[in-house]
């Protein structure tokens, strides 16, 4: 029987990928009140809005500030986050609406409208 070097078992790619991902600090506000909700997280500039919609949902409901997830759209400063902060924080330095990653990114968040489909029923006679 050999001993397992965890090591040896991760590549150096991913090694080198860990060491170049760049965290912000965020803090999540609310769009209706201007609250900020929860506390500061770290978050990778590769988290995409579906990983905020769960991570926000989550601390919602942990502090029972909420009861069910709900769908959110989210922005920094006056630009939406369509795909993942990288994106957005791309943007922001183009047009020179942001200067550093050090300080705390407010990351606005605003409660979308659940739409239902309800079938349509037809009485012929």
């Amino acid at each position: 029987m050999t001993d397992l070097n965890i090591d040896e078992e991760i590549s150096d790619s991913e090694l080198e990928d860990e060491e170049n991902e760049i965290n912000i600090v965020a803090q999540f506000v609310d769009a209706n009140d201007e609250e900020e909700k929860g506390p500061k997280i770290y978050l990778p500039l590769n988290t995409t809005t579906s990983q905020l919609n769960m991570l926000l949902n989550e601390l919602l409901i942990e502090n029972n500030l909420s009861e069910e997830n709900n769908e959110y759209k989210f922005r920094i400063e006056d630009i939406d986050i369509e795909t993942t902060l990288q994106n957005t924080f791309q943007q922001l330095t183009d047009n020179n609406e942001l200067t550093s990653t050090e300080e705390v990114i407010k990351i606005i968040y605003l409660p979308q409208a659940p739409f239902k489909i309800r079938p349509v029923c037809r009485l012929s006679e």
